[in-house]
């Protein structure tokens, strides 16, 4: 499963020739020049998101436009909204129509288990290749970590029984090291996700220590870290590899 990692500004240039492929925020490219010339003068593959994650709501079609202009990125994640299936539906139209369906990686977005399977549906009759599940599909935030690998473990399993083997199948950021281990490799080929430098900066190690709750987005938690605590990010990272090749 091929890895992108998430991080401050100030870590890009320590943290990300550790990552298989980048993974860009699009409300950082339009705020941060840093960060923004950092990923535009990358040569590797690029996925642009939509910041969902950060903000609670997408950035619009517009800002995401003017952050591809900038990065040039490979693939564009659109535009999905927080339990809400009709939206992420209705959106994903006008994405298309944007950017075009090949440079899309649509989102399959529901409160309940029902609303996911409705949208991954459609998404898989409009004749998409790849799909992108969220950490916190049909749940809530506050929910527990086990609760929350669960729950889209669930949708995951729906989406593979529903599509051929060379459908590709993204993670939008981890909640437990142990959902990791039950992917079907066959069809889950790639996540994102800060976990491992967040968990590092503050000390809290993989596969020994209780991971940290996910109210709060990662980047805001990393970025309000009191210190960098660069051995306990890279022993993250390292564990990180070795449960996604399943050592």
């Amino acid at each position: 499963m091929k890895l992108a990692l998430e991080c401050p500004t100030a870590l890009l240039e320590d943290i990300q020739p550790l990552a298989d492929y980048d993974f860009i925020l699009t409300h950082l490219v339009l705020r941060d020049k840093e960060y923004a010339e950092y990923y535009a003068k990358s040569t590797r593959y690029k996925i642009l998101d939509n910041s969902t994650n950060e903000l609670l709501k997408p950035c619009s079609l517009e800002d995401i436009a003017e952050a591809a202009r900038i990065v040039k990125p490979h693939l564009i994640v659109a535009p999905d909204f927080l339990g809400d299936h009709v939206a992420t539906q209705s959106i994903l139209c006008d994405t298309v129509r944007k950017f075009g369906m090949k440079n899309i990686l649509p989102v399959v977005q529901g409160k309940r288990y029902l609303e996911a399977m409705l949208c991954a549906d459609y998404i898989i009759r409009s004749g998409f290749g790849r799909i992108a599940v969220p950490y916190d599909i049909n749940s809530d935030r506050s929910d527990g970590l086990l609760v929350m690998a669960s729950a889209r473990q669930r949708v995951v399993n729906y989406i593979i029984g529903r599509v051929p083997i060379d459908f590709k199948i993204h993670l939008l950021g981890m909640s437990t090291l142990e959902e990791l281990r039950f992917c079907n490799r066959g069809w889950v080929t790639s996540i994102d996700t800060g976990s491992p430098v967040r968990h590092g900066m503050y000390r809290v190690q993989f596969g020994k220590d209780e991971l940290q709750s996910k109210v709060f987005p990662t980047m805001e938690v990393m970025e309000a870290a009191p210190e960098v605590n660069f051995p306990g990010i890279y022993y993250n990272i390292a564990y990180l590899r070795k449960v996604l090749n399943n050592d």
